[in-house]
């Protein structure tokens, strides 16, 4: 069983989903992550919001955390943080390409109608993909 996790932000993954992505694992389930931007405006210490330092240390938190949660298999596309809708074009072949080659039986992804900006292009661009998917 493959299980496809697209999160918009580093940290998305850990603290959406979490949990069943361990379950999956433990059954014996292959789990992929993507997140699709950098994170740079996701912090609330105002000198390292937009820097590449706040980059670096949010790529490594996931890092850490898939170790954590037992992933091996994972991408980060690095687009910027809240430029989603700007690059919605570009995501969705990126994500295309991987679902194409992993072919998940099951995909996490936030819903269109979430209230961050990112969370629901990605949710639009995950209900293109998969025009019959019925979010739960």
């Amino acid at each position: 069983m493959n299980v496809l996790v697209i999160a918009p932000h580093p940290d998305d993954e850990t603290l959406c989903c979490g949990g069943s992505i361990m379950k999956f694992l433990e059954a014996g389930g292959k789990v992929k992550v993507v997140i699709v931007t950098d994170g740079r405006y996701g912090a609330s210490i105002k000198e390292l919001k937009g820097t590449e330092e706040l980059v670096r240390i949010r790529k490594e938190e996931s890092l850490r955390a898939f170790k954590k949660l037992g992933v091996t298999q994972f991408l980060f596309l690095d687009f910027e943080d809240t430029r989603v809708k700007d690059n919605k074009e570009k995501i969705k072949h990126s994500l295309s390409k991987i679902i194409d080659e992993f072919k998940p039986n099951f995909v996490f992804s936030p819903i269109p109608t979430d209230k961050h900006i990112d969370h629901s292009n990605i949710g639009e661009v995950i209900s293109e993909l998969f025009p019959r998917l019925i979010f739960t």
